[in-house]
């Protein structure tokens, strides 16, 4: 068994595992973790747990200082110029990509440029031609357009700020099924993000409507209001509610209990 926490790098989503050694790190907590080509930046997506040995994992150094804090600020503004001349050599090498940010380590030892394109591209020249103008390792890395809203930011159709920039983790497989789950529209611009794709929100939602759906019946089952039985036509997971229409056509509503079990009439 060893001691691990799960980390996140800046403009990043994949989580790393380090050994966090004799450091008490937090879920939000930041820290200095030594990598293949340097120190970097990063936070700790949970606090520190055990699990099973795991191979690959990376060091904490220390929890971040106020230095640390500062020196990354400092490293923003050579990001900034980082951008402006892979943009130029974009251009100069005519390649069909899109530069969408950039990301200077700690020691300033590594820069690494994420991109977009519709196909693979050679820019084996352009990295050559970064390194020794920026004179540093250069890394490119071509993501996707869910990673592409997430760098760039914005708000989402509800007003606030996108969840994958703002706190939710890497979103599993996102389907069509917690849609239909969900009780939601399947007209995909209502469900679908700024990005295009099924919003991340549907993943981060699923479970609380899976467990809902284990102890609530189903539309059109039938259901005993006092000492009518009526017909189940709405299953609200929202307000934990049924709406029941009964013989004489009312509709009621019926709060649904916490030990309320699906199949006590069908």
């Amino acid at each position: 068994m060893i001691e691990i926490v799960g980390l996140v790098f800046p403009k990043g989503s994949k989580i790393f595992y380090a050994d966090p050694g004799e450091f008490e790190i937090k879920k939000g907590d930041w820290c200095v973790v030594a990598t293949e080509t340097g120190e970097d930046m990063a936070q700790a997506t949970e606090s520190s747990r055990v699990m099973k040995e795991k191979e690959n994992i990376l060091k904490v150094s220390r929890k971040a200082t106020h230095l640390d804090f500062e020196k990354q600020e400092k490293n923003k503004e050579e990001e900034k110029k980082g951008e402006r001349v892979c943009a130029e050599k974009i251009k100069g090498f005519g390649l069909p990509m899109k530069l969408i940010s950039a990301h200077l380590s700690l020691d300033q030892n590594k820069f690494t440029f994420y991109f977009s394109a519709e196909e693979r591209i050679d820019f084996r020249e352009l990295v050559k031609d970064l390194s020794v103008t920026l004179e540093t390792k250069i890394e490119l890395l071509q993501i996707n357009i869910r990673d592409e809203i997430k760098l760039c930011g914005g708000l989402s159709w509800c007003g606030r700020p996108i969840c994958c920039a703002k706190f939710l983790k890497p979103c599993e497989h996102i389907t069509v099924r917690m849609v239909k789950d969900q009780n939601l529209s399947i007209n995909l611009s209502k469900v679908s993000g700024v990005c295009g794709r099924l919003m991340c929100c549907l993943s981060y939602e699923q479970d609380f409507y899976s467990e809902f759906r284990k102890r609530a019946p189903k539309e059109g089952s039938r259901y005993q209001v006092g000492e009518e039985t009526g017909t189940i036509e709405v299953v609200s997971p929202i307000r934990s509610c049924l709406m029941v229409r009964l013989p004489d056509n009312k509709l009621v509503e019926v709060p649904i209990k916490a030990d309320l079990h699906p199949t006590i009439f069908t």
